[in-house]
Formats: structure tokens, C-alpha cells, sequence
């Protein structure tokens, strides 16, 4: 949330689309994701915590939804017609054909037993996305490729060693060995998905016009590597800070041609971060520029700069314009959002903990119950242990550590920052904890 002024104004990258994305929709404070990537897009796209999927992020064996789980992009497509597409990070999995991941990742796209020529089993299209480009682990990790469809989308595989190589578009880095496409570039990666979603774009409104349209669009920044293209890098002290520039346009790209096909105004935008920021490991802090703002922790952690995230929605004479929203939300909510705002019906049985805030976005909706407790938890080991869960509630939040069974408490309301613990501050306090981490346990994995 430090990453982008109008949260608390301590970024220092200028962002002038995602600024006019707020000026014209609802930002709001207190949505929370999971510690980690993967994991929160499971929660996002199931509309469930993360627990109740399989833990399965790489390509592989299997993906991260279980067999009869459905995703929202599924349920608005059987449901309500609605044309799909993936773009970018995906990070949830799928099945290499034809018995799955065998041997390690050096050789995954040559290996002789893996079959390319097929699609990857429980990819996009099992998820119920039409059309997609997608890598499996964005720019992160091998395989360094797209795939079109769950298909392979080259002819050319290469071993990449780690370092950085000089491309067309900029320095490419590769973090972690591996194969790859001979021309892979982290440098163009987000401007290649702008181009494919102008192609869905187009092929929506020639083919489809009729039809209502979801797109899910997952951007390789702000991730490690921090390697932007040529035209930011360098406008800042740190790649990272160039990385977020180059978002920001990714932004406003994407809105543009919506505007160009005269979409914007009946398409709702949804903005959101995965996870908290890096911060030390930016280098951004030297130069004053903290990912997590005023907030305590970073990505993996249990306190508020971990989880607690951008969120903001855009819908044209829909949606308030200018307006600042502090309900307690999970992005595992966003699924019975939009299902409750285009009259979609959930399926018995999906998006299990998902709660509609639909009501806090249109006008005259009879108030829903607001949420009064969430939890978070940073899963380990695919998804079998917990290395630390949390609940939270409008006003208190309760970290517990299994393997330790250390708890603490912090007042949210006047401690946003989360520096005194209150959880012997008082008999008061020492109930409030016995009684919340119950509740927790109650509603998580055990």
C-alpha cells in the first residue's frame, strides 16, 4: 500500500492512472489478501480461503483447485455467458501430459516424457477461461515461456542460466535456472500482455459483442526480477521504482482501449496487489520509498504489511466516484461481489467464504451484515502446516504461531502499525485472546 500515493502519499513514483482509477471508482482500505502470491490468487479466483485448495502452484502434477471447485471466471461463463480470458501469472498450477512432472524442472520443456504437443491438463481452460497467454510462474521461475491456451507457445526452448541478458526491449533477467523460450524477455513481458488482451478485445467485439466479458490480467510487476523495459528504466533510483512506472501504464494501456472501443463505460475494473511488498529487498527504502507505508511486516508476514493490500473498483456511474472504504473485506469476497452484482447465482457448494460487499458499491442496496471476522494464513509445505495464521475483526487482530503457540494482539483501530502487543495487557485482553483464537481455529484448516 506504500507503493502508491493516495494510500498514505509516502510513494514517491507518480502514478497517474492508478490515482485516476481512484478518482473515478472506491479505494479501499482494509482488504486483505494472503502473505504470499499464489495462494491469494487461489483465495481470489475460488472465492475461498486458502486452505481449501491443494497447495499445487507449480506446473507440474496438478493444480491448486481441487476436483469439484469451481473458478468465478467458470461460473460467470456456464452461468451467465460471460466471454473469458487469462493473461499473465498463473501460478496455480496444472498436469504435464502425460503422467505429470517427471524428473526435476532443469529439463521440463525437452524432457522426452513431457508431451508438449498436447495441452497441460487443468490449466486455463479447466478453470473456465476461454482464451489465455499465460507463463506458470510469471517471470519468476522456469518454465521461462507462454502458453496460448494451455498450449506451448514456442517452437524454441533454451536453457537459461541465471544473470541478465541484453534483449530488444531491455536488460532481461533470469533469477533461477532454467528452460525457456529461446527469445524469453522479462523486459516485454507486461506490453506482450496488453497486445494479447487488444487481440481478445478485438475478437470480443467482432465475434461476441452481445456477450458480457471477464478478464483476469496478472502482471509481472512488481515482482522479482525488477527488470522494466528500456522506455522506465532509469526514471528512478531503483528498478523497482521503475517496475511500478511501468504498472502504472500498464493501467492506463488497459483502460485505453476499453476507451477505444467505447467499453469503459459499461466495464467495471477491478485493481488489487497479491501480496504485501518486498521492501528491503527493493532497495527502494534508501530512498524513501517504503512498499508497506505506515504498515508493520512485508510479503510473507503475518503482520498488516503482508496481507493488507490495494484494492480499488472502478464502474462508471455505478461504482462511487472519490470515495474512501474502510470495511473489513478478503479478496476471497470479490467472487460474491461481482456474482451478486451482474445477478449471477453461486453454486451450492462454491466460494464457501465469500461475502458480497456489493452493497457498499451501489446505490440504495439494502445493507448486507458487514464481516466481522477474517482469516489469513500463511501455509507451508504444499499446504499441509501453518506456519502462522491470523483473524481479524473491524477492530482486533490475533497472530498465533502453531509450532510455538505464541499469540499476539494488536488494536487495528489505534495501532495500525501493530507495535504494542495487548495480549496480557489486561484480563480483558487475555479473554478477547482466548475467545479470537478459538475462533480461529474454528474456521481454519484444523
Amino acid at each position: 500500500m506504500g507503493d502508491i500515493k493516495g494510500y498514505w502519499d509516502d510513494g514517491i513514483v507518480d502514478m497517474p492512472h492508478i490515482k485516476n482509477l481512484m478518482n473515478h471508482g472506491t479505494k479501499f482500505m482494509n482488504v486483505h489478501s494472503t502473505p504470499l502470491c499464489a495462494p491469494s490468487r487461489y483465495a481470489l479466483l475460488s472465492g475461498n480461503y486458502q486452505f481449501r485448495g491443494r497447495g499445487m502452484w507449480k506446473l507440474g502434477n496438478a493444480n491448486s483447485f481441487t476436483k469439484d471447485q469451481m473458478s468465478i471466471a467458470e461460473v460467470l461463463r456456464t452461468k451467465s455467458n460471460y466471454h473469458t480470458a487469462a493473461m499473465g501469472k498463473w501460478h496455480l498450477g496444472g498436469k504435464i501430459q502425460p503422467n505429470g512432472l517427471e524428473g526435476d524442472y532443469d529439463n521440463i520443456l525437452s524432457n522426452s516424457k513431457h508431451d508438449f504437443e498436447s495441452p497441460v491438463v487443468l490449466g486455463a481452460r479447466f478453470l473456465g477461461f476461454d482464451s489465455s497467454l499465460i507463463s506458470f510462474s510469471g517471470i519468476q521461475g522456469p518454465p521461462y515461456a507462454f502458453f496460448r491456451n494451455d498450449y506451448l507457445d514456442t517452437n524454441s526452448i533454451k536453457f537459461w542460466r541465471e544473470g541478465k541478458y541484453n534483449m530488444t526491449h531491455g536488460t532481461s533477467v533470469i533469477g533461477k535456472k532454467g528452460e525457456g523460450a529461446s527469445d524469453w524477455d522479462s523486459t516485454s513481458y507486461d506490453m506482450t500482455l496488453v497486445n494479447e488482451t487488444r487481440d481478445f478485445l478485438d475478437d470480443h467485439m467482432k465475434n461476441r459483442a452481445d456477450d458480457p466479458f471477464f478478464l483476469y490480467f496478472a502482471t509481472g510487476g512488481v515482482h522479482i526480477p525488477h527488470s522494466p523495459s528500456n522506455d522506465f528504466r532509469g526514471q528512478y533510483p531503483t528498478h523497482h521504482m521503475d517496475m511500478l512506472s511501468q504498472t502504472d501504464m500498464i493501467v492506463g494501456a488497459l483502460i485505453e482501449e476499453l476507451e477505444n472501443r467505447r467499453l469503459l463505460e459499461n466495464t467495471m475494473i477491478v485493481f488489487a496487489s497479491d501480496n504485501g511488498g518486498l521492501n528491503g529487498l527493493t532497495g527502494s527504502n534508501a530512498y524513501g520509498h517504503n512498499s508497506s507505508g505506515k504498515l508493520r511486516g512485508h510479503k510473507g508476514s503475518p503482520y498488516e504489511g503482508g496481507h493488507r493490500v490495494p484494492f480499488i473498483m472502478r464502474y462508471d456511474g455505478v461504482i462511487p466516484a472519490g470515495k474512501e472504504e474502510g470495511s473489513l473485506i478478503g479478496q476471497n469476497d470479490l467472487f460474491a461481489t461481482l456474482c451478486d452484482i451482474v445477478n449471477v447465482e453461486i453454486p451450492t457448494g462454491q466460494a464457501v467464504d465469500s461475502m458480497s460487499f456489493a452493497d457498499l458499491l451501489i446505490e440504495n442496496r439494502t445493507q448486507y451484515q458487514r464481516r466481522k471476522r477474517l482469516g489469513v494464513w500463511k501455509m507451508v509445505d504444499y499446504g499441509r502446516n501453518i506456519a502462522h495464521e491470523t483473524i481479524i475483526t473491524p477492530k482486533f487482530k490475533l497472530i498465533h504461531y502453531p509450532a510455538s503457540e505464541r499469540v499476539e494482539l494488536y488494536n487495528l483501530i489505534d495501532d495500525i502499525s501493530e507495535t504494542t502487543d495487548l495480549s496480557s495487557a489486561s484480563s480483558y485482553h487475555e479473554r478477547l485472546t482466548e475467545s479470537l483464537l478459538i475462533e480461529l481455529k474454528a474456521i481454519g484448516p484444523n
